[in-house]
């Protein structure tokens, strides 16, 4: 595993096997402040209602391993206290979230705020109200009939790419600066300048530290692992690199 920088090099909006609905409400705009949708197929049994638009250039949503840094509070509906609350990072589907939360901030936006009506037919008897965690709420001591009130903000999204029939793994840590070619990948035959430093993940062991690194993608010799990457130019990222793809 390692970090590295390129000096020479995601997801996207679109319906992607979505209906209408589904990607509407995941495609919210700062028009739609104060619009209630429903999160639920028709439903009704989860509401979304948009505080605060996501940034403008930025149309991702959450998938599967993509680390999402949440601040969130939750109360039962009309007025009583917050009871539930929760901030920090989750990785998205590793179960730590409760089905409806997990539904919910897979409609959002880096930098987005919503609030979320939760109907029990949406918590569908399960125990875990939100984030599971060491201390934190369950269902079983609302009642069955309870309607919760959610205030939910995406606070980051860092997009974690599966590549290589899962060999590697590449987590942007920053992105590429918006501009002509931000989204061009290196070419074949590219020439590639970024920096470096590598750790055994097992150890911590440290067997390169930070340094400038120049390659062709056309060298016989390079390591796969410098092949496989989908970075662009100006973007950090985090890999985790299997030994096949490296010095195994």
């Amino acid at each position: 595993g390692g970090g590295m920088g390129m000096g020479g090099m995601g997801g996207g909006a679109g319906l992607e096997g979505r209906d209408w609905d589904e990607y509407r409400v995941a495609s919210m705009e700062p028009g739609d402040v104060g619009l209630t949708l429903d999160c639920s197929g028709g439903k009704g049994a989860l509401t979304k209602t948009l505080r605060r638009a996501g940034a403008r250039d930025d149309f991702e949503n959450p998938s599967d391993r993509w680390e999402a840094v949440l601040r969130l509070s939750g109360a039962v509906a009309g007025g009583g206290a917050p009871f539930d609350s929760f901030e920090g990072c989750v990785t998205m589907g590793e179960g730590r979230l409760s089905a409806w939360l997990d539904k919910a901030v897979r409609t959002m936006k880096r930098g987005e705020a919503s609030a979320f009506t939760v109907l029990p037919a949406a918590r569908d008897g399960e125990a875990l109200l939100s984030v599971r965690r060491e201390g934190g709420p369950s269902a079983e001591g609302l009642p069955a009939e309870a309607v919760l009130e959610y205030e939910v903000e995406l606070r980051e999204l860092r997009e974690v790419q599966v590549l290589c029939d899962g060999l590697l793994l590449q987590k942007t840590l920053v992105r590429a600066p918006k501009g002509p070619g931000s989204w061009e990948l290196p070419g074949e035959r590219a020439e590639v300048r970024c920096s470096w430093r590598g750790e055994v993940e097992a150890t911590g062991f440290v067997f390169r530290g930070e340094a400038p690194f120049r390659y062709s993608r056309a060298d016989a010799s390079l390591l796969r692992v410098w092949r496989e990457l989908k970075m662009k130019r100006g973007e950090v990222a985090e890999l985790k690199v299997a030994p096949e793809l490296a010095y195994g």
